[in-house]
């Protein structure tokens, strides 16, 4: 594995941890100020977000995978 691709999964691998523990902090902070988990339209925009990238991620990582072995 080539540098530049160490450094990119291990931005990417970052880039997730913050977007995960940013959707666990506004879940948290909703839960406690409305008493439930409605989703708000900014909330459920940014869980849609989160859930592209995270698949586009997983897509990449494969796709690259599948190009190493061969």
């Amino acid at each position: 594995m080539s540098k530049r691709n160490q450094i990119l999964i291990r931005l990417f691998t970052i880039y997730e941890i913050i977007l995960v523990a940013a959707l666990g902090a506004l879940s948290l902070i909703q839960w406690l100020s409305s008493g439930s988990l409605q989703a708000s339209g900014v909330f459920s925009a940014f869980v849609v977000f989160q859930m592209t990238v995270a698949v586009l991620m997983a897509y990449s990582f494969w796709k690259y995978r599948n190009a190493n072995k061969q």
